[in-house]
């Protein structure tokens, strides 16, 4: 008994070690989009009290076929390719403010004008243009066109049917690193992978994650890990 006593003690202090003083919670994931790439944007914001340097953090997306070890700790383990995931830019983010990522289709309007029969000139939301920190243009030209602008990591928005997951992860001092929010995390199959590789039911709307924007509710101030309870059944409940 003494021995189990100990190993648990220890995986807790383990625990309060990773997920501890220096681990930031207090940057999450207040809005996402996630039905369409089209119209994929995530927003990140400060909740907290403190500048927080968004340098420290990686935002990254995660596939209903990717397996995920340990979902409801800190700790995830998956593979997934560097296309999927970036370090954000060095900029301090001040207590209340915010910063977004959202997915810009500039070549169709381009050719729009030389075929407004085959091209929309619209996929891109107007207040995109101004308003997004950053810009993932997306590869648009089925002939590879060097005039297609690509941004690297456009993949982390190539987002469908409200099924995949978008995560910030805390890279600490040490080289370690932790989870420290996610949007529509369900890995709930034997394998890790996601059970269900369609959309969610959020705060009683059924299908919200491919329906509607997800938007964080003002009074939690840390971010949650554990999507499948923090989702809620009503409107009267998390997230």
């Amino acid at each position: 008994m003494r021995t189990k006593f100990l190993l648990s003690f220890f995986l807790l202090a383990l625990g309060a070690v990773l997920y501890g003083q220096d681990t930031i919670r207090t940057l999450v994931i207040s809005e996402a989009r996630l039905e369409d790439q089209r119209r994929a944007y995530v927003e990140i914001s400060n909740v907290g009290n403190d500048p927080i340097n968004l340098a420290e953090f990686e935002l990254g997306v995660i596939g209903a076929w990717t397996a995920v070890t340990n979902p409801l700790t800190p700790n995830w383990e998956f593979t997934t390719s560097p296309d999927f995931y970036m370090m954000l830019p060095d900029r301090v983010l001040e207590p209340g403010e915010s910063f977004t990522v959202a997915n810009i289709f500039d070549w169709g309007p381009e050719m729009f004008l030389l075929a407004p029969e085959d091209y929309d000139p619209n996929l891109t939301k107007r207040e995109w243009w101004t308003l997004a920190d950053i810009q993932l243009h997306v590869y648009e030209s089925p002939t590879n066109s060097p005039s297609d602008s690509i941004h690297p990591k456009f993949r982390i928005l190539e987002l469908w049917n409200g099924r995949d997951c978008l995560y910030l992860r805390h890279h600490l001092a040490d080289d370690d690193s932790v989870i420290v929010d996610q949007v529509n995390g369900i890995f709930d199959a034997t394998d890790g992978t996601r059970a269900d590789k369609g959309d969610a039911d959020v705060a009683g709307y059924t299908n919200a994650t491919s329906t509607t924007t997800l938007i964080r509710k003002f009074k939690y101030k840390s971010g949650n890990i554990d999507f499948t309870s923090g989702k809620g059944e009503d409107t009267a409940e998390p997230d």
